[in-house]
């Protein structure tokens, strides 16, 4: 037998990996947002594909500012 560490998240997931732990959070918390930019006429990547790449773009972008301690 061998003891893991995880990391749960507020919505109950588990990660192995502290930062996608930490960047499934800023999902969580910004969700809404990040929908409404994904599914608005601003966003012209509309394939699944290049949705996720915008997706985890955004999500890299909002953990990066607070992890810097911009805004």
């Amino acid at each position: 037998m061998k003891t893991v560490t995880a990391f749960r998240t507020t919505d109950g997931e588990l990660f192995e990996e502290e930062h996608k732990a930490q960047q499934h959070e800023v999902w969580l918390q910004k969700k809404e947002m990040f929908e409404a930019f994904l599914n608005s006429e601003s966003n012209h990547y509309k394939s699944v594909s290049q949705r996720s790449i915008v997706k985890l773009s955004l999500i890299n972008w909002e953990f990066w500012k607070i992890k810097n301690a911009i805004e």
